[in-house]
């Protein structure tokens, strides 16, 4: 597996990103971060990369995206497209849901109050969850090619995001398999999840330890993400200089 190449200078950048999402949960800050996504997913693309050839990533190649100025735009732009899947997936549920809430549930709501959750009604948490997986799904086949299309290549933001989509359509059933596979892996992590969040709402004793454990679940989880991520990319497209794509294979992807 590619993880165990650098195994733990990996899991430290995977930490390090946990812990700029975790300082980034709401306001401003959980919206730059949103739109920052495909830069950060394509440092640890390249640290990926680094790890599979064999060397060290730095700690920097979390940030190399925000040094590279002609590529930043497009994956910041990425990210916009991503929070638009995002608000429209989650509106589409709870547009009505919205406006009958009363505004200072909205208000904790938005500032990250954790114990809001408790006073919701359970039909409309279902929306909102059904919402932000329907976001994330979307989110997740538009960038999926697409970021390391831009980061590796260098291709347009369009360029990059319809080879994606076709590559993704053409490869459905070897897709369609990882993606159930990653979907199993990660049930024990969205428990995990719900398991620290519940403790906390209710101040249990341990939600110190469930909160370790959800954060190292949650660092494995996106470490085995992205390593599929960029074995797909190289299976596909080939990987190193523009026009590396292997002869009469481009566009095949194992299963």
């Amino acid at each position: 597996m590619l993880v165990r190449k650098q195994a733990l200078r990996l899991m430290v950048l995977g930490m390090f990103l946990q812990l700029i999402a975790g300082f980034s949960q709401a306001g401003v800050f959980g919206l730059l971060f949103i739109l920052a996504v495909p830069a950060f997913s394509a440092g640890m693309l390249q640290a990926m990369a680094i790890a599979g050839a064999g060397q060290r990533p730095p700690l920097s190649a979390l940030f190399f995206a925000f040094r590279r100025g002609s590529v930043l735009p497009r994956l910041l732009l990425l990210g916009v497209l991503l929070l638009g899947c995002m608000v429209v997936a989650v509106g589409f549920f709870l547009a009505n849901s919205l406006a009958e809430m009363d505004a200072a549930m909205r208000l904790r709501l938005e500032s990250g109050d954790v114990t809001a959750l408790e006073e919701l009604d359970p039909v409309f948490i279902q929306r909102l969850l059904t919402g932000m997986a329907l976001g994330l799904l979307a989110g997740g086949c538009l960038s999926y090619f697409a970021v390391p299309l831009i980061w590796f290549r260098g291709l347009p933001l369009g360029r990059a995001v319809g080879r994606g989509l076709l590559t993704l359509l053409r490869q459905w059933r070897a897709l369609l398999v990882l993606g159930l596979g990653l979907g199993l892996m990660a049930v024990p992590v969205v428990v995990l999840a719900t398991s620290a969040l519940t403790a906390q709402a209710a101040g249990s004793p341990g939600t110190s330890l469930l909160s370790l454990l959800m954060m190292l679940a949650g660092v494995f989880y996106q470490l085995v993400v992205f390593s599929t991520q960029f074995i797909s990319f190289s299976e596909v497209f080939g990987f190193g200089v523009p026009g590396a794509e292997r002869p009469g294979q481009e566009d095949q992807l194992v299963a």
